[in-house]
Parts: structure tokens; C-alpha cells; sequence
């Protein structure tokens, strides 16, 4: 998780900023030990599909893929406190607080 967030502050475009996104809750989901929830993890993070909200997300501004970094550092924090219930808090918060995608016209 650690190594997704520091490429992540470190990205120079949103494509790898997406990559680096996926890296961490992919890794997120993985520090779970579930293989049904990493499979579907895996599933949503599709490069076609999840790419393309995530382009709608972020709108091409790479300060919310540094702001998404620090959400994502907050939530390690928790995890390696063995705080659950706020990493859960902060997870829950994070996925909320996403930019919606605009509705297809």
C-alpha cells in the first residue's frame, strides 16, 4: 500500500494516476486475506471500465490524484494502528466523498 501511495504523490499524468490508485485498494483489499472480495475487486477495477470513471473523476487535475494519496495514507495509518473501525471510517469516507461521474447525455 505504502509504495502505490508514494507513486502515486509522484505521477505526472491521471493515467498513472488510475494505476497507482488501483495499485492501493487492490493491495488494500488483498491485506484482507479474502480471494472472493481481491476477485472482485479485481473485476471492478477492469482497465476499460474503471479507467474510464476514473477520467471523469478526476477531470485531468492531478491535485485530486495527490488528494486521493493522502486519503489513501490516512486510511495505511489506520490499518498499521490496527485501528479498524477507523480505517473502515475513513474507507467508507473516501469511496463517499469520490467525485461522481456526470450522467451519460
Amino acid at each position: 500500500m505504502r509504495t502505490a501511495i508514494d507513486a502515486q504523490r509522484a505521477t505526472r499524468s491521471v493515467e498513472d494516476g488510475f494505476e497507482r490508485n488501483r495499485d492501493f485498494h487492490l493491495a488494500l483489499v488483498a491485506a484482507s486475506g479474502n480471494e472472493h472480495l481481491l476477485r472482485f475487486a479485481e473485476a471492478v477495477w477492469v482497465r476499460g471500465v474503471g479507467s474510464a470513471i476514473y477520467r471523469t473523476q478526476v477531470h485531468d487535475d492531478l491535485a485530486l490524484v495527490a488528494g486521493f494519496a493522502d486519503e489513501h495514507a490516512a486510511i495505511l495509518a489506520a490499518v498499521e494502528a490496527g485501528d479498524a473501525g477507523r480505517a473502515e471510517r475513513l474507507t467508507y469516507e473516501h469511496i463517499l466523498a469520490a467525485p461522481v461521474p456526470p450522467e451519460p447525455a
